[in-house]
């Protein structure tokens, strides 16, 4: 009778991670190509099915380039939570009667904003730490204390192509001045 009670006490308190639905995180990134000094944004999506209390994730890209500008924006769901690797992407749920608790669809997490410094194909690659209790998907109660969710991460990939070209009407404005520049030359020669 006490090895039952032992067993079914274990069997409560046991995380429920491995019943909690796996966190889909992936990329919202732009559709359009990319050029040498562009600015733009992706956002950091993720798809939350059983409620988790917060978040706290790393992104990896080629940073011959893509350069990070700034901190990422933590989404306006999350409360922004201190990263202790520096990174700053970590959020808390908002907090609820039943402690803090955030599940649902296309849920952003952060917004990062990139400028293109060079040619070439990157991966944004989003990761957690192996160990490091600061990162992952943290299960509320009733799980355990250092309960995370299961958590399936899908890569995007970037391509930087070439410098800008110019618009066809810049190229006019700037043909236009520089043959005023000359006329204006010549006109001075023939008065001397």
């Amino acid at each position: 009778m006490r090895k039952i009670l032992i067993a079914l006490t274990i069997c409560c308190l046991l995380p429920i991670a491995a019943w909690a639905t796996p966190v889909e995180v992936y990329f919202n990134t732009p559709t359009t190509s990319l050029n040498i000094g562009n600015t733009f944004t992706v956002d950091l999506m993720a798809d939350i099915t059983d409620p988790v209390g917060g978040f706290g994730l790393d992104v990896s890209f080629d940073t011959s380039i893509l350069s990070l500008i700034g901190l990422p924006a933590i989404g306006s769901s999350w409360l922004p939570a201190i990263a202790p690797d520096g990174d700053g992407l970590a959020g808390f749920a908002p907090f609820t009667l039943f402690g803090p608790q955030l599940s649902g669809s296309g849920i952003t997490l952060a917004t990062l904003t990139f400028q293109a410094v060079d040619f070439g194909t990157t991966t944004l690659a989003a990761s957690m730490t192996p160990n490091d209790f600061t990162e992952g998907f943290p299960l509320p109660f009733p799980a355990l204390p250092g309960s995370f969710a299961a958590v399936n991460f899908t890569n995007s990939s970037l391509t930087v192509d070439s410098a800008p070209v110019p618009e066809p009407a810049t190229m006019l404005l700037f043909g236009t001045g520089l043959a005023g520049f000359v006329g204006s030359r010549i006109k001075r020669k023939k008065k001397a």
